[in-house]
């Protein structure tokens, strides 16, 4: 097809899906030619005036096995047009880890909102191949001048490299008296993932100290445990639903109050009536928003084989937040969710709803 005819297939395109759909066929162009160029149309798209050809060329540059590409990529994260910013972060994850991309994506996360979502995605990817990288620029950022949250995503990220280095200044955060909540409860639950004798002894002190921390420190030690075995269900089915933007109510009394709206009433009456005879479901596990304290006993339940229509809280210790602003909570959902299907064992069917933010 040519890279300037597949770049003319979006600039011509009679509706979103469409380019969208010949975005696909540009960045296979790219890497099936990654010359000069390529390089040519694909910097002339990003610098013009059509939105979506330049969204399609960014992600295109990602798939070109070219230094000079894999160089612009890096620079549109200085990007004035925030868009173009969220894109880059995004397909730069795609990419080898480049220590030139490695501050500015730091500084997203600690900015946070979606981009700094897709940055700290990015960080993560990379973590495999650059973890020693990453791990000092991570703790160099948390140490600087920072508001609290930005210094909490920061310390969230540090837990996602898998580096021993990390171990350390995961322990201090969360050990740290004077340290604000948020971050010590980023690094409690980053703890979690560490399976170091070190990290773990660190889980123990916190858990005998009780309180909110204690119970954080004791759904991380749950984590940092090996993956049980997975059970044999019998034969009904088990099947899990979502709902993350309440706290659901199993008994509906506070029906249509806050965000237990339709959809959370929706959910508890599907799942009743999926358990119900003759339906072949054994049973239901419903997920929604809670707090570390309920989701202690919510896995105790779930691992214990209760039957019948079961529910999981997935602890978010943040205030709630409308679907379009969640992007942050992404890895503290993450956790909650696998916790939760762990315990269960086995889940046949897991109903999102939708596939959206709030699913």
């Amino acid at each position: 097809m040519g890279i300037q005819t597949a770049m003319d297939r979006i600039t011509e395109s009679g509706s979103i899906i469409e380019a969208m759909r010949a975005a696909d066929d540009l960045a296979f162009e790219a890497g099936r030619d990654p010359g000069l160029r390529t390089l040519r149309v694909l910097s002339a798209a990003i610098a013009a005036d059509d939105d979506l050809a330049a969204i399609a060329a960014v992600h295109a540059l990602a798939e070109m096995n070219d230094e000079e590409a894999a160089r612009l990529l890096s620079s549109l994260l200085s990007s004035p047009r925030p868009y173009i910013v969220e894109h880059a972060a995004d397909a730069l994850g795609r990419r080898p880890a480049r220590p030139d991309a490695v501050g500015r994506l730091v500084r997203l996360v600690a900015e946070g909102g979606f981009a700094g979502m897709l940055a700290q995605h990015t960080l993560e990817k990379w973590s495999t191949g650059a973890a020693e990288l990453l791990a000092v620029a991570l703790e160099t950022a948390s140490t600087g001048t920072l508001p609290d949250d930005a210094r909490a995503r920061l310390v969230e990220t540090m837990g996602l490299v898998r580096h021993p280095l990390v171990v350390r200044p995961l322990q201090t955060w969360a050990t740290d008296a004077a340290a604000p909540t948020a971050v010590r409860e980023a690094a409690v639950a980053a703890l979690g993932q560490r399976g170091e004798p070190a990290a773990i002894s660190t889980l123990e002190q916190i858990v005998a100290e009780g309180g909110v921390l204690g119970d954080l420190a004791r759904l991380a030690l749950i984590d940092a445990e090996p993956a049980p075995l997975v059970r044999d269900s019998g034969e009904g089915l088990t099947v899990a639903q979502l709902f993350l933007h309440a706290d659901i109510d199993p008994s509906l009394s506070s029906a249509g109050s806050g965000d237990n709206g339709g959809i959370a009433t929706l959910l508890v009456r599907l799942g009743d009536a999926l358990v119900a005879e003759p339906a072949p479901v054994q049973r239901v596990l419903t997920l929604s928003r809670g707090t570390a304290a309920q989701a202690g006993p919510d896995l105790l339940r779930v691992a214990g084989g209760e039957t019948g229509h079961v529910y999981g809280h997935i602890p978010l210790s943040s205030p709630p937040v409308g679907s379009a602003a969640a992007w942050p909570l992404r890895v503290s959902v993450r956790r909650g969710i696998r916790r939760l299907l762990r315990a269960a064992g086995r889940v046949d069917v897991l109903h999102l709803r939708m596939a959206d933010l709030g699913a």
